[in-house]
């Protein structure tokens, strides 16, 4: 007999059937490019932040056949809501009110919506929309009671998955990466403008639940920003690469190198590379005149960002790698100070999750 799981959102139990799979073209929304935000002199604070969608979708890749995928997507639905994203955003609005950061570049920047009730597949969206989570409006909702205001200054759409319950819901899951602006503040000489991105190019697709299962299409992309500081312009963009298959991540970080990051300006690049420091695509930005902030920073440490347990429940943390990085091409860029955030166990939340299962990496970045 199936298990069942309890909806403690919606309230009911259901079991969901992968039936659709769409990919949305990048997009970019510009904020007010005359909003200002703090800086010191020639000065520019980042963040990079993987927010962590709050599961891990072993349990349904790992589907042998297609009678498998109701019961393992139902699983994934309900760790993603488990996870509590409105309660750890509580904890990485802390961790950016504490930083100051001018930008935050993130990852894993989830939009889940529920359609009920649906039936059968005749519009896309379903209507009416009954439920629907938006990891980047309630954290920058969280940050607004704190009194810090942030906006969207870029947006890439990446992976976007639809699927349907047996009671007629509807489910859909769409993977985004942002960038943030700090704004509403009184200020020096700071705008961002030109907001752009894209999805790369190489890509690959999987097939759940072997022959006769649904295939998927496995996006990621970047978007970027001008930013203007001191009347200097500095060209910043955040990505989130491939982590499962090498090459493919390899030939993203060669589109990166080769189109958005290619430029004559100051450019600073950051995310969730999934590179570690021994891989070919850490090598390859580099061998392209990169620099790693945090290693000119912290040389002997190793700042490890990355990973926890996929329920985010282990009480010492498991972080081992390196892969959130903040890397530059200028020799105009000098390094002030980089900081992990989130890695700290007094951080986790009251239930005893992280706020994520990557930390968070600061780097303020002085330019000439």
């Amino acid at each position: 007999m199936k298990s069942s799981i309890k909806r403690n959102v919606l309230g009911a139990k259901f079991i969901c059937w992968f039936v659709l799979v769409i990919a949305l073209p990048a997009s970019a929304l510009a904020v007010d490019a005359a909003s200002p935000a703090v800086v010191s002199n020639g000065g520019i604070t980042l963040m990079t932040r993987n927010l962590y969608v709050g599961a891990a979708f072993d349990p349904l890749l790992n589907a042998s056949t297609p009678n498998d995928i109701p019961e393992r997507v139902a699983q994934v639905y309900a760790t993603i809501l488990s996870s509590q994203f409105p309660c750890r955003a509580e904890a990485i609005a802390d961790e950016i009110v504490q930083n100051q950061p001018d930008l935050v570049g993130l990852q894993e920047a989830e939009l889940l919506r529920v359609y009920s009730p649906c039936g059968p597949l005749i519009s896309n969206p379903p209507q009416p929309m009954a439920f629907a989570i938006d990891y980047v409006q309630i954290l920058i909702d969280t940050l607004e009671r704190r009194g810090v205001h942030y906006a969207v200054a870029a947006s890439v759409t990446n992976t976007d998955v639809m699927v349907t319950s047996e009671t007629g819901d509807t489910i859909r899951l769409t993977d985004r990466d942002v960038i943030l602006v700090r704004t509403g503040l009184s200020a020096i000489e700071f705008s961002v403008s030109k907001p752009q991105a894209g999805n790369f190019k190489a890509r690959f697709t999987v097939q759940i639940g072997g022959t006769g299962g649904p295939s998927v299409t496995v996006l990621r992309g970047w978007c970027s920003v001008d930013v203007k500081v001191g009347g200097k312009l500095v060209h910043v963009v955040n990505t989130h690469l491939e982590d499962s298959v090498p090459l493919i991540q390899f030939a993203q970080a060669d589109e990166l190198l080769a189109g958005p990051l290619r430029t004559s300006r100051s450019v600073i690049a950051l995310g969730d590379f999934n590179a570690s420091l021994n891989s070919a695509t850490y090598g390859s930005f580099i061998k392209g005149g990169f620099q790693d902030a945090w290693t000119l920073a912290n040389p002997s440490d190793p700042g490890f960002s990355c990973c926890q347990a996929a329920d985010l429940l282990n009480p010492t943390s498991q972080l081992s790698t390196r892969i959130d990085l903040i890397l530059f091409h200028s020799s105009r860029i000098s390094v002030s100070d980089v900081v992990l955030t989130g890695a700290n166990p007094t951080g986790r939340l009251s239930s005893g999750q992280w706020p994520s299962d990557h930390a968070g990496v600061v780097g303020t970045l002085s330019i000439k």
